[in-house]
């Protein structure tokens, strides 16, 4: 754009220390819930325990800025919270099948352990 012949650039306001915090948590975040779904899906355990503070802080921060655009990145990161929850889920309850003691196991190990060893 120019103005009496002199050439102006309009550039996006210079990124504060804040907005690029808040960028890079958005990012992150987004490559911990792909990282998270891969593993689940790989049948691995997953922590994590650091997801719901770094929401909290993309919030907090997405707030004080009032940023539109880390509103829009954290609702198109619901499908894959969604995802990743059902997941969970399903891992959860393999895992509680696998878990459940088998009586007739515990049968087995008591009976042995009840006989005599006859080869003394």
């Amino acid at each position: 754009m120019s103005i009496a012949g002199r050439s102006i650039i309009t550039e996006a306001p210079p990124q504060t220390d804040a907005m690029a915090d808040l960028d890079s948590l958005l990012a992150d975040t987004e490559a911990q819930l792909d990282a998270a779904q891969a593993e689940v899906a790989a049948g691995a355990l997953v922590d994590l325990s650091d997801l719901l503070p770094r929401i909290d802080r993309i919030c907090a921060l997405a707030l004080a800025q009032k940023s539109k655009t880390a509103a829009d990145k954290l609702a198109r990161m619901l499908p894959k919270l969604d995802a990743l929850q059902a997941a969970l889920r399903e891992q959860i309850g393999r895992l509680a099948a696998e878990a459940k003691p088998d009586p007739r196991r515990a049968a087995q190990t008591y009976r042995a352990a009840a006989v005599p060893d006859e080869r003394k």
